[in-house]
């Protein structure tokens, strides 16, 4: 099973777990990094790396970062070149999922954050669009 960390600006990780274990309960090899009001980018890359050794089991593990250039992702870019890390920026609850419901079907971890993207994007809609496209269809 590939092994999920989520990282993030204060609680953003560890209440983005919390909100999927509501909908697939408790998930082994899953840590949660929040950068703290204060912390160093060095001592922010050392939890990574520790959570990382944490979750992967051998088949890797896959690191969701919230925001592009934020502190958490240029710290998992340093995580970027390790063939058994994976790293996506713009965490959100359909990109957790995804990985929580996926990493065990035998897919590798490139396979995994491609679908993880795609999940993320996916999930990222305009209601009143939706809204609009469903009522000319009826």
């Amino acid at each position: 099973m590939i092994g999920v960390v989520i990282t993030s600006h204060g609680n953003l990780a560890r209440e983005l777990y919390n909100s999927a274990r509501l909908i697939v309960g408790d998930q082994p090899q899953v840590e949660t990094v929040a950068l703290q009001e204060a912390e160093t980018p060095a001592s922010l890359i050392q939890r990574l790396n520790q959570a990382v050794e944490a979750v992967d089991r051998g088949q890797g593990a896959l690191v969701l970062a919230d925001l592009l250039g934020g502190t958490p992702a240029n710290a998992s870019l340093r995580l970027v070149g390790n063939p058994r890390v994976a790293c996506l920026t713009g965490a959100n609850l359909a990109m957790v999922l995804e990985a929580l419901t996926e990493r065990d079907r035998g897919m590798d971890l490139g396979t995994l954050a491609e679908r993880c993207a795609e999940a993320g994007q996916r999930g990222i809609r305009d209601l009143g669009q939706v809204a609009d496209q469903a009522a000319n269809s009826r």
